[in-house]
């Protein structure tokens, strides 16, 4: 029960009080009568909960109300002194509690949280959504951080009942390192903030804006500065306009479908120097799904070994676990004409190597790259994430060093139609 009268002097249930009844009665009349003296202090009539029932048991057997000013102010006293000294650890240690009584007040007068049954469940069953937790999760970090940060921490130290801030001292990073960062969320990323060591603040983050594949990823440099607001530092912003490996077709590609996810104007990718560049067409095929796709896609890769000399990296993605077998059964007897093997790397893993041909499920390409790339069933990814798709395939485009083949099964999505006119057909044999 949200009883507000807990008696602060019996936070542990004495040994032995649950095995003895008589013995749990007492400590239970012990604590009312504490309970009750410092309401009197207090100047408060009455008091709720199981402190509250058990004064309407005993009736008019209660002593005086006036015989137990003077305990009741020293009980009072106590409290907040006991809440002046425990403040540090109930500021990192006791926030999961405080707030959840905060989300319970605010409920009953109708702030923040949506008013309905279903809000009020959650809440009642003391669940917590995962926005909420990392905001939790970042205000104690924040804290541990500011403990620790003060002059006089160790007498904090001395006052607590257990070592605890040490604990949480040793579990800091002396560097924290974050890749892909904007698939994370700004809350997120402040608290990988904090936990690098105090004294040094050294983190490392480093991602694409464009290559964002979640919702909840920081979207622009606005959310940087709130990040420099919230940690309390100033984080040194450095970009990097060099396409690495990709040839200039690709790069052309890759720059105009970032217009579309940017708008405005953006900086062209420069090529890597010294970089010996393929140019060959990206090709787009419409139409294409089942056994017509799999010859489709056979007779590129034989294209692409026929033009590199051998069997370079190869790779294509499709939008699930679930299509990678079906794909990979229509390919093997197409390609093994040519001797070549065909794998299904699932959940991401990266089985295989180089002289066979790697299926993907799109959901985990990143960090991956191949000289050649087909991302297949883009219309079908559009009506699932129409929010996010356009960034898959950036994602997918930019994983390919020279050749990319991109087909839809029915025709390619509007918002991409745009970039058609980077796009040949067919075939990479003139």
């Amino acid at each position: 029960e949200d009883d507000d009268d807990v008696d602060e002097e019996a936070d542990e249930q004495p040994a032995g009080a649950a095995e003895n009844p008589k013995r749990e009665a007492l400590e239970l009349v012990m604590a009312t009568m504490r309970n009750w003296a410092r309401a009197v202090a207090e100047g408060r009539r009455s008091i709720g909960g199981r402190s509250g029932r058990v004064i309407s048991l005993v009736g008019n057997r209660m002593p005086p109300a006036e015989s137990l000013l003077d305990l009741g102010k020293q009980i009072a006293l106590r409290a907040r002194m006991r809440t002046l000294v425990q403040a540090p650890r109930s500021s990192v240690l006791g926030l999961p509690t405080l707030y959840a009584r905060f989300r319970r007040q605010v409920t009953r007068e109708g702030k923040h949280f949506r008013a309905g049954e279903e809000a009020g469940r959650f809440i009642d069953r003391n669940l917590i959504s995962t926005g909420e937790l990392d905001a939790l999760l970042l205000v104690m970090l924040r804290n541990v951080r500011r403990l620790i940060a003060y002059a006089d921490s160790r007498r904090i130290e001395s006052t607590a009942q257990h070592d605890w801030l040490n604990t949480l001292r040793s579990r800091f990073l002396t560097q924290v390192f974050v890749d892909e960062a904007t698939d994370l969320s700004a809350v997120q990323l402040a608290c990988t903030i904090e936990l690098a060591d105090p004294a040094l603040r050294s983190w490392f983050a480093c991602g694409d804006l464009r290559q964002r594949i979640t919702g909840y990823g920081i979207r622009d440099e606005a959310e940087i500065e709130w990040l420099n607001r919230v940690s309390e530092t100033k984080i040194d912003v450095r970009s990097i306009n060099i396409g690495y490996r990709q040839s200039e077709k690709l790069r052309e590609l890759c720059d105009a479908l970032a217009l579309l996810l940017d708008g405005g104007d953006r900086q062209r990718t420069e090529a890597s120097k010294g970089s010996e560049e393929a140019n060959a067409w990206p090709l787009l095929e419409e139409g294409l799904s089942g056994q017509p796709l799999a010859r489709w896609l056979a007779e590129r890769i034989g294209e692409v070994e026929d033009a590199v000399g051998r069997l370079p990296s190869i790779a294509i993605f499709v939008d699930g676990d679930a299509l990678i077998d079906p794909l990979v059964g229509c390919l093997q007897p197409l390609l093994a004409e040519r001797n070549i093997p065909v794998a299904g790397c699932k959940e991401g893993k990266v089985v295989g190597d180089e002289r066979e041909v790697r299926v993907f499920d799109v959901q985990h390409i990143k960090g991956l790259e191949f000289e050649a790339v087909f991302f297949v069933g883009a219309d079908l990814l559009a009506e699932r994430l129409p929010d996010l798709y356009r960034r898959f395939v950036y994602v997918g485009m930019t994983r390919a060093a020279t050749y990319l083949g991109l087909t839809c099964e029915g025709a390619l999505p509007a918002g991409l139609e745009p970039l058609r006119s980077h796009f040949r057909t067919n075939s990479w044999v003139k």
